[in-house]
């Protein structure tokens, strides 16, 4: 699971965006938290007016809450990581106003998250601090604790799962040392890259002692990012 945060300003812009139809199949109000609000640009109008009192320039904070390709996740989950995220950006509960939708795009499923920062019981806004990080904390968070799948590190567009984590597991990624030079893509393997000779794909077997550490990291990472590998042990390139 992938989740994007912005913060904001433009309600009109925001609501057309939530509500529009677009590339998207499917469309579904999850949940409008203001009681006198019977659609999202009402909803929106009365974000504006809660925050119009105060100088906030953009008082919208908007998350984007994207499963793996092919995971479905139910309201009851998206509650839930709604509710973490509010926790680690210090909205208390029931005093920001708050739209919850659900899109399917290209058959893909994903949910859009939209508060007014600005609390309605002290009446001035709340920052969220490093939401981008704390956005990335809460899915790691909530992969573990739903056991929900990892996205892959080059998954792109697609988030194609790497694997479901179990409840209560931790999540550890191979390290790839930053050796001072561009990481190729796996989809650049024999293609020439930076003018350099052709990389040709390899494997440890190729006549060469390899050492213990340097077949550890081939497995790990290095037949994925060869150009990193071989940087790092020279020796055994072909």
């Amino acid at each position: 699971m992938i989740i994007k945060s912005w913060v904001r300003g433009g309600y009109r812009a925001a609501a057309k965006y939530l509500d529009g139809v677009g590339e998207n199949e499917k469309i579904r109000n999850v949940e409008i938290s203001d009681p006198d609000a019977q659609n999202l640009d009402e909803a929106f109008h009365n974000m504006w007016q809660v925050a119009s009192s105060t100088k906030a320039t953009k008082p919208l904070h908007h998350c984007a809450i994207n499963p793996c390709y092919g995971e479905i996740l139910t309201d009851e989950q998206v509650l839930k990581i709604v509710k973490r995220l509010e926790e680690k950006y210090g909205y208390k509960e029931g005093e920001h106003q708050r739209v919850i939708v659900e899109h399917y795009k290209k058959g893909r499923q994903h949910f859009h998250v939209m508060w007014c920062r600005v609390s309605m019981d002290i009446g001035r806004p709340v920052w969220p601090g490093l939401h981008r990080k704390k956005a990335h904390e809460a899915a790691r968070e909530m992969e573990r604790e739903l056991g929900l799948m990892v996205p892959t590190p080059s998954a792109g567009k697609r988030l194609v799962g790497l694997n479901r984590t179990p409840k209560g597991a931790s999540v550890r990624r191979p390290h790839i040392p930053n050796l001072g030079r561009k990481v190729a893509s796996h989809k650049s393997h024999g293609k020439k890259s930076g003018g350099g000779a052709p990389m040709e794909p390899v494997h440890p077997d190729n006549g060469k002692k390899w050492s213990a550490e340097a077949v550890d990291d081939w497995k790990k990472w290095g037949h994925i990012y060869t150009r990193q590998f071989f940087t790092k042990y020279p020796e055994l390139k072909q």
